[in-house]
Formats: C-alpha cells, sequence, structure tokens
C-alpha cells in the first residue's frame, strides 16, 4: 500500500516540480516501497521480540520448578578437603536437562548393605524429578515461536542495519520535513517578494540548527541524533544545489567546493559515528535536492557535477566502511535520474559535456566493487553485489547507445574502450583478484570480452564480424577448456552461436553472399571457420574428464560443426553450378568429407564422428535419387568420375576393419550388400540409357514399333549377371563376409535378373538391327544363359540350406521359369514363321498356337517322367502327370470345339501316342524304390 501512496503522491508532486510526472510517480513509488518494507520489518521486529520474550518467561518458570523439586538426598556430601572436588559452574537452563550422565559420574559409592534403600530413593527422586523433565523436554521440541526465532535472525539484523533502534517514525517526519522544506522554498518564491538571499540563509541557519542539535544528542541517543544530522546535511545539499543552479547566486568555483565540503563533512560525521543512517539519509537527500527544486530549465552540467560529487562521498565512505546499501543507491539514483533527464533533455549537442559523467559514474562504481572484493580490512569474504557488477556496463552502454547514435562507429569505439578498461582491471589486479575474489575477476574478464566482441558488428558487416566472433569464440573456448572453467567455457560456445547467427543474417539480407568463385570467398570460408570451429569445440570437450560439466554437450556440438560443414558446402554448390552438375559435385564433396573424418578418427582416436562416415553410403543412395530427377545417366555432368571415386572411397572405408570394430554385424552385412548392389544398378542404369539414346526407329527400319525393346533388357542385366559371376570367383572383402556376397547378393541379383527373364517372355522380339533366328539370337541366348546360370549357382547354394523344403522351393521356381520361357520360345517361332501379330490374345485363336501347346507340353511331360526312371523322384511323375491332366482338359475343353481342323485332329492323335508310350514305359515309382536311389546317391 505504501510503493501505490508513493506512486500517487510522486505523481502529483512531479507534475509540480520534478523533471515530469513519470519521473516523480517512480521516485514516489521507490520511497513508499522503501517505507512499506521498513514499516513492515519494524512490526515483524516487535512481534519477535515479544515471541522471545514468552520464551524467556517460560523456560525461567521451568528452572524453578525444577529447583523447588530438586530432593535433599541428591545432593552430594562433601567429601575430606584432600579428595574435595570444585564444583562444576552453573550451566545454563536448557543444558541443565541434557547432562544426566554427568552427575552419574560425581554421585558418592554406593555401600551394598544400603542397596534396598538407595533403590527407592531413586525411584522417589525419579517420580519427582519426571514432570518438570519432560514438561522441559516438550519446550525444547521446535515450536512455531521457537521456529520463528531461530529463523528471523537474519530478518532482525536486516532491521537493525536499515531502521536502526529509532522508531521509524522519525526517518518518516524527516522526509516529510524535507519535502516540506522543499515545498516552502517554492511557494515563497511564487508568493512572497522576500530575497531569495534571505529564504536560503533561513534554510541553511535551520539546518546547521539541526545539525548542532543532532551532534549535542550523540552521546544520549546516538541513533535518533544521527537521524536528524542526515537531515540536516540533506538540507544544505539542497540550500546549495538551489544557490549555484537556480538562482546563481554562487559561482561555479565557490559552489561545487561548497558541495564538496558538505559531502566531506557528512563523511566525516558518518565515519566517526560509524552510521550508516546518517550516511544514507544524508545521500538520499543530496539526490532528492536538485530534484524537488528543479524548474527544468537548470544546466546538466550542474546536475551531473553536483552528483559526482556525491558519489565521491560514496567512495571516500566506501573505502572505510562496507555498507552495501550506500552505494546501491547512489546507483540507482544517479542512472535513474541520468536516464531520465536523457529521455528528455538530451540532444547532440549536449555530448562533448555529458560523455565524460557517463564515464565517470561507471568507474565510480566499477571502483567500488573492487574496493567490497579487495579490501584486506573487512574481516567478512568479500561480497559484491550483482547490480554493481553487471549494472554499470549494461545500464551504460544502453545510455552510451544514446549519446553516439548520430556517431559513426560511435558505439564500436565505446564498447571497445570500455571492453578493453575491463580488461585492463583484471590484467592490472590479476593476482588480487585472483587471491581474494576469483568469481568477481570472472565476471570481470567476461564483461570485458563481451563488449570487445559487441564492437566488432558495430565495425564490420556480418561477414568479418562472424570471422572474428569465430576466433575469439574458438580460442577463448580452447583457453577456459584448458583451465577447466565452467563459465567462460560456456560463454566461448555462445560467443561461437553468435558468429553463426551473425553469418545467416548477412546471408539473408545480403544481395549476393556466394561470392564470384566456388569455394573461394570469405563468406565460405568464414562457413568453414565455423564448422571448424565447432568439431574442434567438439573434439575438446570429448577429451575431457566426465567430472567437467559441459562434457556431455560435445554431440549437440558436434551436431553443430557437421551441419556448418555440409550446408555451407551445398549453398555453395547451389550458388555457382548448373543444376545438372550438383549430384556429381556433392558426391565428390561427401566423400572427401568422409575420408577427411576418417583421417581425423584415426589419428585422434575421436570415434563420435563415426556414424558420420557410415552416413556416406545414405547420402549416396539420396544423391542417386536424385540424379535420376535431374540427369539421363550417371555418367553425365562429371559423374563419371564422382561415381567411381565414392564406390572405391566407401569400399576403401568398409575394408577398415576398425569401422566395424572387426566383426560381421548385421550393420555391416547389409552396408557392404547396399553397397555393392547400388553399383551393380549403377552401371547396369547407365547402360540402359545409353541404349535408350539410340534412335530404334532409324536402325531398324520398322515404323510404328511398340512396347518395350529387347536391348535395353539385355544390356541392363548384363551387368548384374556379370557380377553375379564375379562374386564367385573374386573376393575383394573379408572372408567374414563370403556368406554375405555369395548368398545374400548373389540371391538378390539373381531374383532381378529371373525378373528380367520373364519381362523379356512379355516383349516383342525385335533385336532390330539382327534378324531373328530361333535359339541363335541375344534375346534367347540371354535368358538361356540367366537361367543357367540361376540353376547352377542354386545348386551349390541349395547344399548349404539345411531346411529341403526351401531348397526344393528353388529348383520348382527355376522350373517354373523355365517352363514359361520354353513357351514364350514356342510362342516366338510361331510369330515369326506364321506372321501372326506377336500379341497374347491374338496368338491363343490360332489354332496352329494351341496344337503346338498340347504338343509341347505333352513332350515335357514325356521328358519328366524319363527324368523320372533316371532319378526315381516321385514327384518328377507326378508333374508329368499333372502336366498331362492340364492337356487333356485342354484338348476337350479348347481343341475339341473345332475338332474338323487338321490341327486339332493332329493335336489329339499325337497327344494320345504320347500317353500310351508314357503309360507302357516309365510307371510310377514305389517309395521304396526311390528311398533306395535317395541312399544311394
Amino acid at each position: 500500500m505504501e510503493w501505490f501512496l508513493g506512486t500517487v503522491i510522486g505523481f502529483i508532486i512531479g507534475s509540480e516540480l520534478f523533471l515530469g510526472a513519470l519521473p516523480g510517480a517512480a521516485i514516489g513509488s521507490a520511497i513508499g516501497f522503501l517505507l512499506g518494507k521498513i514499516n513492515q520489518l519494524s512490526k515483524q521486529s516487535v512481534g519477535l521480540q515479544r515471541e522471545l520474550t514468552e520464551l524467556k518467561q517460560r523456560v525461567s518458570t521451568l528452572l524453578k520448578q525444577d529447583e523447588d523439586t530438586q530432593p535433599e538426598g541428591s545432593h552430594v556430601k562433601q567429601e575430606s578437603p584432600e579428595k574435595q572436588t570444585a564444583a562444576p559452574p552453573p550451566q545454563p537452563a536448557i543444558k541443565a536437562v541434557e547432562v544426566p550422565e554427568a552427575e552419574a559420574l560425581v554421585s558418592p559409592p554406593v555401600d551394598h548393605r544400603q542397596e534396598e534403600t538407595k533403590l527407592a530413593t531413586d525411584e522417589t527422586t525419579a517420580a519427582a524429578e519426571d514432570a518438570p523433565l519432560q514438561s522441559a523436554q516438550a519446550d525444547s521440541q521446535p515450536s512455531f515461536a521457537d521456529t520463528l526465532a531461530k529463523n528471523s535472525n537474519a530478518a532482525v539484523d536486516y532491521v537493525k542495519s536499515l531502521v536502526g533502534k529509532v522508531n521509524v517514525v522519525t526517518r518518516v517526519g524527516i522526509v516529510v520535513l524535507f519535502f516540506g522544506v522543499a515545498f516552502l522554498l517554492k511557494y515563497t518564491v511564487e508568493n512572497f517578494s522576500v530575497p531569495i538571499e534571505a529564504r536560503l540563509l533561513a534554510v541553511a541557519a535551520g539546518a546547521a540548527a539541526l545539525l548542532f542539535f543532532g551532534w549535542r544528542l550523540r552521546e544520549k541517543r546516538q541513533d535518533y541524533a544521527v537521524l536528524i544530522q542526515g537531515a540536516a546535511v540533506g538540507l544544505l545539499y539542497l540550500v546549495t544545489y538551489t544557490a549555484l543552479s537556480l538562482y546563481q547566486l554562487l559561482p561555479m568555483s565557490a559552489g561545487f567546493p561548497l558541495m564538496l565540503l558538505i559531502s566531506l563533512f557528512t563523511v566525516f560525521l558518518a565515519l566517526k559515528q560509524d552510521a550508516k543512517g546518517l550516511a544514507m539519509f544524508a545521500i538520499l537527500g543530496g539526490f532528492l535536492a536538485p530534484i524537488l527544486t528543479s524548474t527544468g530549465s537548470g544546466s546538466h552540467v550542474m546536475l551531473f557535477g553536483y552528483y559526482a560529487i556525491l558519489n565521491v562521498g560514496i567512495v571516500l565512505i566506501t573505502w572505510f566502511k562496507s555498507w552495501r546499501y550506500l552505494p546501491l543507491m547512489g546507483f540507482v539514483f544517479t542512472f535513474l535520474i541520468g536516464a531520465a533527464w536523457g529521455a528528455t533533455q538530451y540532444r547532440p549537442e549536449h555530448f562533448a559535456s555529458t560523455e565524460p559523467f557517463l564515464i565517470l559514474f561507471m568507474l565510480f562504481y566499477i571502483a567500488v566493487v573492487l574496493m567490497f572484493a579487495l579490501r584486506k580490512r573487512w574481516q567478512h569474504a568479500p561480497v559484491f553485489d550483482g547490480l554493481l557488477v553487471f549494472g554499470p556496463p549494461a545500464i551504460g552502454m544502453g545510455l552510451q547507445s544514446q549519446l553516439v547514435q548520430h556517431t559513426q562507429y560511435g558505439m564500436a569505439w565505446s564498447a571497445l574502450g570500455f571492453g578493453l578498461c575491463y580488461l585492463a582491471i583484471v590484467k592490472y589486479w590479476n593476482k588480487a583478484l585472483t587471491e581474494q575474489s576469483p568469481l568477481l575477476k570472472e565476471c570481470f574478464l567476461a564483461i570485458g570480452l563481451v563488449l570487445v566482441s559487441l564492437a566488432v558488428p558495430y565495425a564490420f558487416d556480418a561477414d568479418l564480424t562472424a570471422l572474428i566472433w569465430t576466433l575469439e569464440g574458438l580460442g577463448g573456448f580452447w583457453l577456459a577448456v584448458r583451465q577447466q572453467r565452467y563459465w567462460a567455457s560456456l560463454l566461448a560456445l555462445l560467443v561461437q552461436l553468435g558468429a553463426g547467427l551473425f553469418w545467416l543474417l548477412g546471408w539473408i539480407f545480403d544481395a549476393s553472399p556466394s561470392g564470384e568463385y566456388l569455394f573461394a570467398n570469405l563468406a565460405y570460408f568464414n562457413a568453414a571457420l565455423i564448422a571448424l570451429a565447432g568439431l574442434y569445440s567438439a573434439w575438446l570437450l570429448q577429451a575431457q574428464p566426465s567430472s567437467f560439466r559441459l562434457r556431455s554437450c560435445h554431440w549437440p556440438i558436434l551436431a553443430w560443426g557437421l551441419l556448418w560443414w555440409y550446408a555451407a558446402a551445398a549453398w555453395q554448390l547451389e550458388s555457382h553450378l548448373d543444376q545438372s552438375y550438383l549430384p556429381a559435385a556433392a558426391l565428390l564433396f561427401i566423400s572427401a568429407s568422409a575420408l577427411l573424418l576418417q583421417g581425423v578418427r584415426r589419428r585422434f582416436n575421436w570415434q563420435a564422428v563415426l556414424p558420420m562416415i557410415l552416413a556416406l553410403l545414405p547420402m549416396m543412395l539420396l544423391l542417386a535419387m536424385s540424379t535420376i530427377a535431374i540427369v539421363q545417366r550417371p555418367s553425365q555432368s562429371l559423374g563419371f568420375l564422382a561415381w567411381p571415386i565414392a564406390i572405391l572411397s566407401l569400399y576403401w572405408l568398409y575394408n577398415k576393419t576398425d569401422i566395424f570394430q572387426g566383426k560381421v554385424s548385421q550393420q555391416e552385412a547389409s552396408s557392404h550388400a547396399t553397397a555393392f548392389l547400388l553399383a551393380v544398378a549403377l552401371l547396369s542404369w547407365e547402360i540402359v540409357a545409353r541404349i535408350n539414346a539410340l534412335n530404334w526407329e532409324v536402325i531398324s527400319g520398322i515404323q510404328g514399333t511398340t512396347g518395350i525393346h529387347s536391348w535395353p533388357l539385355i544390356g541392363g542385366g548384363i551387368p548384374a549377371l556379370a557380377a553375379a559371376w564375379l562374386i564367385t570367383k573374386v573376393r575383394f572383402w573379408r572372408i567374414e563376409l563370403d556368406t554375405v556376397y555369395r548368398q545374400v547378393v548373389s540371391a538378390i541379383l539373381y531374383a532381378g535378373l529371373l525378373i528380367n527373364v520373364l519381362i523379356c517372355c512379355l516383349i516383342k522380339p525385335d533385336i532390330s538391327p539382327l534378324n531373328y533366328w530361333p535359339l541363335l539370337n541375344p534375346l534367347d541366348l540371354w535368358q538361356i544363359a540367366v537361367i543357367a546360370s540361376a540353376a547352377l549357382w542354386w545348386m551349390k547354394t541349395s547344399n548349404k540350406i539345411p531346411d529341403p523344403l526351401y531348397a526344393n522351393a528353388g529348383w520348382w521356381l527355376l522350373a517354373a521359369i523355365s517352363f514359361i520361357y520354353v513357351n514364350t520360345l514356342l510362342l516366338r517361332i510361331i510369330h515369326i514363321t506364321s506372321g501372326i501379330p506377336f500379341d497374347l490374345n491374338i496368338l491363343m485363336q490360332a489354332d496352329i498356337v494351341q496344337t503346338a501347346l498340347s504338343i509341347l507340353w505333352t513332350t515335357i511331360g514325356v521328358a519328366l517322367f524319363a527324368a523320372t526312371k533316371y532319378w526315381q523322384k516321385r514327384a518328377l511323375w507326378l508333374v508329368g502327370v499333372g502336366l498331362f491332366a492340364v492337356v487333356v482338359i485342354k484338348l476337350f475343353a479348347v481343341d475339341l470345339a473345332n475338332s474338323g481342323t487338321v490341327a486339332r485332329i493332329v493335336s489329339f492323335i499325337a497327344v494320345g501316342v504320347l500317353l500310351l508310350a508314357v503309360g507302357y514305359l516309365v510307371p510310377i515309382p514305389d517309395k521304396e524304390e526311390e528311398a533306395e536311389a535317395e541312399a544311394e546317391a
């Protein structure tokens, strides 16, 4: 409530007397808050005193009860003078209930014949002592009053230091009196014709009388006398400033020495009487004097010079006394009033007369902080306020920015000057600060570095700022980590972060930031430097002991460095190269980066970069997919150089056993398989793209050809077939990876090749410019070669499969694909010889096709029966029977519809004869014979 009333009163008074309503409201609220705090603490002090008094009374009552109930038999009998022991000194009442063992030790020896009597006496004594002892123990338990008394010592000390032993009404009365005198001076000016000299002399005489009265009372009522003296000194400040600044009754040569004399006199009184209250009220009055008498037309030089004298007094007092609240009050009033004047009255022509005062005020409070930290006469540990440490540079630089806003490079020179000042202080008092206040040394060093760093963006553009901050952050981080300084390390990392932000600002707002040449420009150099600084910082952190708190941050810092490394390169490539060259250029960069990271990992044993090395393969896959959308073939636009280098780099890395810790893991197996298949796919894509680039319409001379041509399928499959053959003959991997290559990779390759065979069965047998000769043409030879190679591979591989079900499944798959191919071959022959279009719907309607298929299927069935007789496999005989059944169903369901034709007649007769011959010559094998054949095999 007090601060609210102070705000309202200050608002009203400020409208009449001050620089304005808002400054008045601010000062009024501050005074109101202080008065409210004083009043609150005074009430708390009275309450605590009452609680302590009640507690003392209760303890006294308990002690009295304890003395009244003490039995006489319990007293210790005196021994002979030789053996007499001096009685122990009386102990405090609270301690009396805590020493039963001590009493037992000094008790007289007990005769065994008097054991029963002694026992009865002890019981009586215990019963008599039980009640007060339990009561005292109960009272010793923490109660609300005890807890309040224990936890309020700090509050009581604060009250004593702030209020003293004087009624708070006295302080409020002094403040009201001070305001009253100021109003009286203003009222007499406006309503009476009394000479101003007489009025000022009257006030000065009253102040002198008040001061004399306070001095006389210093022996009897020191605290009251101190307050009276403080009020008198404040009035003297008020009179002197009014005579000097408002009415020019005193020349400058006399006014300021007089105020300095008052300040020194106040310092003398405060130190002489050890009176903090006198100093605070005198300084408070001194700061309020120009505000209360202001008409808005005074000189700012007078105002700031007057405040400089007050601050000299504060510095002098601080030299002798560690009164912390005095410099705090001076700092708040000095910079608050200075900021209020600057916001309302400052103009550029005031710079020369204002800047020295700002520098002087900052130096004052830097000196105060150093005194608090380094004065050896004070027995307590060095204590300083964060407001006095960080307030002057923060608020001072804010005010400085307004003073030099019209000066080119003004803030740059200001930040550099203030920063060097702090660094010079650290350098000059390095030993003393290290021994007595290392925390203040860290603070001053951080402030100096931050201010010097801030000078850079004020003087240079974003690129140079990023460069300088990166070097500064890197050097500072290296030094801080070596010294195991947590806060300095954190500050250096923040500087590096700031460098990155400034670079981004330059990239956003600069019209052409990428430079004239690829990678050979300042912008990229800065970005790469930020990346390298981040990587080096991450390496420094991971090498630190686990006790260093920042060590766990090396992962995000590593990610920061890698992000800048790759993002900066991508930005440069995108800015300088044509789109078609981007995949190859990016591939070369990431391959070189992976090799570089591997070298760093091996040289410095830095395992944290291993995931980024292994990320080369995923990035190659992404670039391969992007290449499909940008260029026609992988070798285009430097791809012929980039892809071989990338694949060789990948295999060189994979063959380093330390990449995968020397054992075949799932990750290593999948990486090897994916890399090999990627190389085969790229080669196949290259061949297919080059074949498709030829003009087949011109070469073949056939117009209107539709569908997929044979040559792309053959050409695209050749690399896969060659790779499948190669990995069975040559080993270019560790022997532990044989299963991966010769089983898994081969299976994938042959699966793709067999799909290729099936696709070839669906297309027109167009092998232009060559003619189609059955079996003696590239298309048929290709399909036969794939099926035969797959069969040979499966013959070797199936023996290693323990489950016969899976082993036989592969053979049945190959048999099914072979059956499809043989039927396709028959259809191609009919297409070439009879001229029927190679369309499945049209071919199936031709009688010759149906007859040929019936004969072919029957022939295949005969062949299966013959194989059954040789291998004694019931499964082959059953398949043959099934095929015969299909033929018979086909004859009656399809061929019978046109039984009058020659083709259908031939079909029925041929199939019938073949079935009769097979039934006679190749009966179904018995299970026993099959078992014997398998045993012999």
